[in-house]
């Protein structure tokens, strides 16, 4: 995160008043004022924040900590519940804990008109604070406990052929944008997993961006799953913000599901409770008998089979970038223990339509094999890539430019989710502005000729997947005196020393039952 993170609801300090700032500070009002200049530049400097941060007590964190996550204010009665919710802290202990944030002029109590009790950080500390204190309550477990529990079939290498398995069939749409149970039906019982599983993944892929609403049925963003594939989501950011916090750790689920929770945004749609164990990159299990999760990118070793009768088998330990090369240029015939595809006409008919050549797809089954690819399989792919005729239908704005600027305008649009259907030529989605893309040509160094009378609007379910899957810019792991912070509450909260120092501020036995 930023250390100028934005705290919308922190009470500035120009609107705390001399008798105010003497009452916090148990000071003279004459004194208060003297020292108002110092306060300000006290709680604008970094390095003094993250001091006074530290010589605070870990249960201060913690309770200033959901101070932030409600955007800067909440009300006391509600921080009371959540301080004992998810720190086992007594309302006697909050007050005392709060007591100390008070004295340095980090938080504020204030009362509503309505006689309301609220506590309210302090701008402009607060934007310094909120980076250093962001996701307290993930609160590492030990990682020697930690069980890995995966499922069956839900999990994420399901998920990632799944997804590519997309193109072969034809997922329809209901009326309301739900998938057709039709369609969930016929690629469960052709793949050999449930419905139930393959509903489930499928609408986890929607939610991700690696699949998209078109018209009345959906279509697969090869790109984002080979991002997906490798623990990356450019297109739900809330994932990225996570998996940056989580670091190595292992943290509870109920927290990690508060975090996400957090970071959505109106492009965002929640995700169900289960579902980071689809997701490569995540790792979900117990630890201790609580429900926990972890990241770990993706590993694997390239270990498939290209057989001459135009199968392909991929043992347990591929990758998964190679499940999502494989399944975009083949068809399932079973998801077990060992995926096992099958080249077909049609299927490289699919690949070269969606933008591949032969030379790709041949890569892609060369870099899942550990042995070559037989001769005869080869010469079938490059005569069924170097027969296909495609036709491209698509409704938008169009961009054309020179094919030699074709990769700078791809790079310009990519954060419109622009489709190039052929070289040089560029279909972004009808609903965005025309001064948001020639904005980001003009950045690029591109200038446009003029636009045609067409208004080019898109179909509507395919702009609001365009405008909710958004590639996001990539989340910075948290501060090195953040993951400090972190520690020290954790240790706190478990009863243990902090590099040799017990932080007895609060009997952690007493309060733990609330009393």
């Amino acid at each position: 995160m930023s250390s100028s993170t934005e705290v919308p609801n922190a009470w500035p300090l120009r609107s705390i008043s001399d008798s105010e700032v003497a009452v916090f500070l148990h000071v003279s009002e004459k004194e208060a004022r003297k020292r108002r200049p110092i306060l300000a530049k006290q709680l604008a400097d970094p390095v003094w924040v993250a001091q006074t941060l530290d010589a605070l007590p870990a249960a201060s964190l913690a309770a200033l900590g959901l101070v932030l996550e409600g955007g800067g204010q909440r009300a006391e009665a509600v921080l009371v519940r959540l301080v004992h919710e998810r720190f086992g802290m007594s309302r006697v202990d909050f007050e005392a804990a709060m007591r100390e944030a008070v004295q340095r002029l980090l938080v504020i109590p204030l009362r509503t008109s309505w006689g309301e009790l609220r506590l309210a950080v302090v701008e402009p500390a607060a934007a310094l604070i909120a980076p250093l204190l962001a996701g307290l309550d993930l609160l590492a477990l030990s990682s020697a406990d930690f069980a890995p529990a995966e499922s069956t079939t839900r999990n994420p290498r399901i998920f990632v052929a799944l997804c590519a398995a997309v193109p072969h069939h034809e997922i329809r749409l209901t009326s309301v944008g739900d998938i057709h149970r039709g369609s969930i039906k016929r690629l469960a019982r052709q793949v050999g997993v449930d419905e139930v599983s393959v509903a489930a993944l499928l609408e986890t892929g929607l939610h991700v961006g690696v699949l998209l609403r078109q018209g009345e049925g959906v279509r697969l963003d090869l790109a984002m799953l080979a991002e997906a594939a490798k623990g990356r989501y450019p297109r739900y950011a809330p994932l990225g913000v996570l998996a940056a916090q989580l670091g190595d750790a292992v943290v509870a689920s109920e927290a990690a599901a508060r975090l996400l929770e957090r970071s959505l945004t109106a492009q965002h749609t929640s995700l169900a409770g289960d579902t980071l164990g689809h997701l490569p990159g995540f790792v979900t299990g117990t630890a201790n008998g609580v429900a926990a999760c972890t990241w770990r990118p993706p590993g694997g070793t390239a270990a498939g089979h290209v057989t001459p009768s135009f199968e392909v088998f991929l043992p347990p330990e591929s990758p998964l970038l190679d499940v999502a090369h494989v399944g975009a240029c083949s068809e399932w015939e079973r998801l077990d223990r060992a995926f096992v595809a099958r080249i077909t006409k049609p299927s490289i008919a699919r690949a070269v339509a969606a933008g591949a050549r032969a030379e790709q797809i041949l890569a892609w089954l060369a870099a899942a094999s550990r042995h070559p690819i037989p001769q005869n399989v080869e010469a079938a792919i490059r005569d069924w890539a170097g027969t296909m005729v495609s036709a491209t239908i698509a409704t938008g704005h169009v961009i054309v430019v020179e094919p030699g600027a074709a990769p700078r305008a791809a790079a310009a649009l990519s954060r419109l989710a622009a489709r190039e259907i052929a070289p040089g030529v560029f279909v972004v989605d009808g609903d965005e502005r025309m001064r948001e893309i020639t904005g980001a040509l003009g950045r690029a160094g591109i200038h446009h000729r003029g636009t045609s009378g067409d208004d080019g609007s898109a179909d509507a379910a395919l702009r609001e997947a365009t405008a909710a899957n958004a590639p996001a810019a990539a989340v910075p792991a948290p501060l090195p005196a953040a993951m400090r912070l972190r520690a020290r509450v954790a240790a706190w909260r478990r009863g243990e020393p902090f590099e040799g120092v017990r932080d007895d501020f609060l009997d952690i036995p007493r309060c733990s039952d609330g009393s």
